[in-house]
């Protein structure tokens, strides 16, 4: 069994490292990047004629980014709810809402 303080002391680590990358300022300009390329996607996928043009390899292709985006969108909102500490302890003093805050929600 694994004793708390070891426990508390891989969380803290985790959390520090979490909180650097999303104080990159590289991590913001690629979630710019990748919310560019997401709605370009978007407006490229033809759902008009998706039912006559079900095999069409242009709507796959943007089917898999769409997974793909989908999944940087997940784990930008898990490290910045990590780091911002949206889910507390009952017993901690911290806010819950702030302005940081209600972009995930």
């Amino acid at each position: 069994m694994i004793r708390p303080a070891i426990k508390m002391f891989c969380v803290v680590r985790l959390r520090r490292f979490c909180h650097f990358v999303v104080n990159l300022r590289y991590f913001d300009l690629f979630i710019m990047i990748v919310i560019c390329a997401s709605s370009i996607a978007l407006a490229a996928e033809d759902p008009v004629h998706e039912d006559v043009h079900e095999d069409s390899p242009r709507n796959k292709i943007l089917n898999g980014f769409d997974f793909v985006f989908t999944g940087v969108f997940t784990v930008e909102m898990v490290l910045k709810v990590s780091v911002l500490r949206v889910i507390t302890n009952v017993k901690t003093k911290t806010r819950f809402w702030s302005h940081n805050n209600i972009e995930t929600a």
